[in-house]
Formats: structure tokens, C-alpha cells, sequence
């Protein structure tokens, strides 16, 4: 039998990074894995993966309690050495790049359908919810005019007909409808890859 062959659009272990971590200088591991990346601890919520196919779920506008603690990579007060390995190990991976399934080539979707280049299963994500923009070496975002809003540190992304897109800078929180990622940069993803992939 066969495997079956990776979902392209599954979120990636930090372990999956280790050996190019190890080999590959900063230039040669983000010519092969992006530049910028979202990490989220554990795998999205399976209860909360849409049926198909199903409009957006409007949700409130609680804070989340499964939030990245502390800069990524610092230990939280209290917490144990292997605690704090063990949530690294938990880590999944999203890189923030253009992956050719999402028609626009100049930004990087994000969405619950699998035409977006980061793909969100979960019910409170808009079909297209949000994009990532490069310019000169620089990330923005924008919200795409979702039902449940796109933030960065709390403060809401304004869709581009409404406002500049956000700056974003490495360590940030960012939050599609519920749920909730760090924004970093290759830097940081080299740091937590050498140190726990």
C-alpha cells in the first residue's frame, strides 16, 4: 500500500524545520521556507471544522485563552524547563508565502478554502479572510473584509478599502476570527528550530 501524500494545506511541526535549521544559513533556509511564518500551539480544533459547505459562523469577540504565551522561545515565571520544551514541541508551523494555489501572486491568502495559501479550517474563518503583503522586506496585512475581523495585538486590520494594511513586526499576535498565531520572522523560527526542532 501506498502512503497517501502530505496535505499541502496542514500546518507543519517545528520539528519538520530541524535538519535545514541545522544546515541551511538564514538566506538558504528562507529561500526554502519563507521569510515570515504564523505559529499556533496544537492542531486547530477538529469540532470546529466547517461542514461543506457552510457559511461563516459569527463569533464574539472573547479573548482566547489558547494564546502563544510569552515571546516565543522565553520561559513563562513558574514554568518548568521541560514544560516550556514540551509547548515548543506543540508548535505548528504556517509559513507566510505564496504557495501557487491561491490566484493572486503578489499577496499571500488567508482562508477556509484550499485556494488560499494558508488554509484555516475553522468555522469563524471567512472563505477569504485575510492577506499577507511583502514589501520591501517587510510584512503588512490586511483583513479581506471578513465576517469576524482580523487583529493584530488587539487592535482590528482594516480591509485596504478602508485603511492602510497594519505593519507587522516579528513576535506579534495575530487573530483570524478565533483563532489566534505569533507572527515571527525567519530569525525567530531559526532561534526555536535550533533550540527545540
Amino acid at each position: 500500500m501506498t502512503a497517501l501524500p502530505d496535505d499541502p494545506t496542514a500546518p507543519l511541526d517545528l520539528a519538520r524545520f530541524g535538519a535545514d535549521g541545522r544546515a541551511l544559513g538564514e538566506d538558504d533556509f528562507a529561500a526554502r521556507h519563507g521569510h515570515a511564518f504564523l505559529l499556533h500551539h496544537g492542531n486547530l480544533d477538529p469540532t470546529r471544522k466547517p461542514a461543506q459547505p457552510q457559511p461563516t459562523m459569527v463569533m464574539g469577540r472573547g479573548i482566547l485563552p489558547s494564546e502563544v504565551g510569552g515571546a516565543p522561545g522565553s520561559d513563562v515565571p513558574g514554568r518548568k524547563r521541560s514544560d516550556s520544551m514540551n509547548a515548543m514541541g506543540a508548535l505548528r508551523v504556517y509559513p507566510v508565502k505564496h504557495t501557487g494555489r491561491s490566484p493572486f501572486p503578489r499577496i499571500v491568502t488567508v482562508g477556509r478554502t484550499k485556494n488560499n495559501d494558508i488554509v484555516l479550517a475553522d468555522i469563524s474563518i471567512s472563505k477569504f479572510h485575510a492577506f499577507f503583503k511583502e514589501e520591501g522586506g517587510q510584512f503588512f496585512l490586511a483583513d479581506g473584509e471578513s465576517r469576524n475581523g482580523t487583529f493584530v495585538e488587539n487592535e482590528r486590520a482594516m480591509p485596504t478599502k478602508q485603511g492602510k494594511p497594519t505593519l507587522l513586526k516579528s513576535g506579534v499576535r495575530v487573530k483570524f476570527g478565533a483563532v489566534e498565531f505569533r507572527f515571527i520572522d525567519v530569525k525567530e523560527l531559526l532561534v526555536l528550530v535550533r533550540q527545540f526542532g
